[in-house]
């Protein structure tokens, strides 16, 4: 099977491909705006022939309008070779209940746009979209429902589900809209009545946080005395929330966690739930940390640290990932 990794930021879909169709995936190219994510895919994903793209819009041209001429149908089969699924963890700040919330309003929720050119020019057999689950009521539900008439205009059989990755495999809270379509598909799987099933945590590969976490890092990610009474208050003003460390299953790592939040927001964890050390030495998680509670594979994650990229770049990539578990268990389900 091949795939088209949209708006692919560190490879979250490339990593679930592989780890379920093993040596039968192959990515034919890949496409993200930001440098540092595509520093970080090549350094954990080297499939031969793999085409690089940083604008989407060198692939459809500037969208005046989602009607497919011929002309740009022909400039999109010029760029991208064939190929069997599309992936995309699309921009989700226009839909963030963290950002402004203003969808198709503005430029990066239209990316969506782009999506769908592709699908019109390139006709996959199936695709799997990602984003947050704000996307399900923003502007009262029209931006969904435009999306999923777009859909099956197209010709795909398709729905959503809002997974929690808590769910699936990952040691952290994380819920997350996927959008998934099979071309003139008659699938019963492709349901919103029948989302992946949840794995049993006597099946996992990890059972918690903890097996995660290292015994021995640097310095530097504990907190001192004084950050500590910061992080680990209750906030003030308007902005209260309960300060929990040792988390289980993690909070949802965000784009923003290299600016340490409180501990009602970010991930905080005490030598003592680690290894039963000192209760008082408490620290944050590593970049490493970070790629694996999303879900990377520790060959993969290594990789990606050992990209060259600034710890307060790794964090970033890190929050802004989509789950490879999650993933794996989407496409497990859509293709079974």
């Amino acid at each position: 099977m091949k795939g088209f990794d949209l708006f692919s930021g560190i490879g979250g879909f490339h990593e679930g491909a592989k780890n379920f169709l093993k040596e039968d995936f192959k990515a034919i190219a890949f496409c993200d705006f930001d440098e540092k994510s595509r520093i970080a895919y090549r350094s954990a994903f080297s499939d031969k022939d793999l085409l690089e793209f940083n604008d989407i819009n060198d692939i459809t041209g500037q969208l005046n309008s989602t009607i497919l001429s011929k002309k740009k149908k022909k400039n999109i089969n010029n760029m991208l070779p064939d190929f069997d699924i599309l992936f995309a963890g699309f921009p989700c700040q226009p839909f963030s209940s963290m950002g402004k919330g203003r969808g198709f309003g503005d430029d990066r929720g239209a990316l969506f746009f782009n999506i769908e050119m592709i699908l019109k020019a390139k006709k996959p057999k199936y695709f799997i979209l990602e984003n947050v689950r704000g996307l399900i009521n923003i502007q009262n539900g029209e931006v969904m429902k435009y999306i999923m008439n777009s859909l099956e205009k197209i010709g795909y059989q398709s729905t959503y589900w809002l997974l929690n990755a808590a769910d699936y495999g990952v040691p952290q809270t994380r819920r997350r809209v996927f959008i998934v379509g099979e071309l003139d598909g008659n699938n019963d799987n492709i349901n919103f009545n029948t989302p992946p099933p949840k794995i049993p945590l006597s099946k996992r590969r990890i059972k918690t946080v903890k097996d995660l976490l290292s015994k021995d890092v640097d310095d530097k990610y504990y907190l001192s005395a004084k950050i500590k009474k910061t992080i680990l208050s209750d906030g003030t003003g308007g902005y209260k929330y309960k300060s929990q460390i040792n988390m289980d299953p993690a909070r949802p790592l965000t784009y923003t966690m290299h600016k340490m939040h409180r501990a009602s927001q970010d991930n905080y964890y005490s030598d003592e739930y680690i290894d039963g050390g000192s209760r008082d030495r408490i620290r944050r998680i590593t970049p490493y940390e970070a790629l694996l509670i999303q879900g990377f594979k520790k060959n993969t994650a290594k990789k990606i640290i050992r990209s060259g990229l600034s710890d307060t770049q790794l964090y970033k990539l890190a929050g802004n990932a989509v789950s490879p578990m999650v993933v794996k268990e989407v496409l497990k389900h859509i293709l079974n």
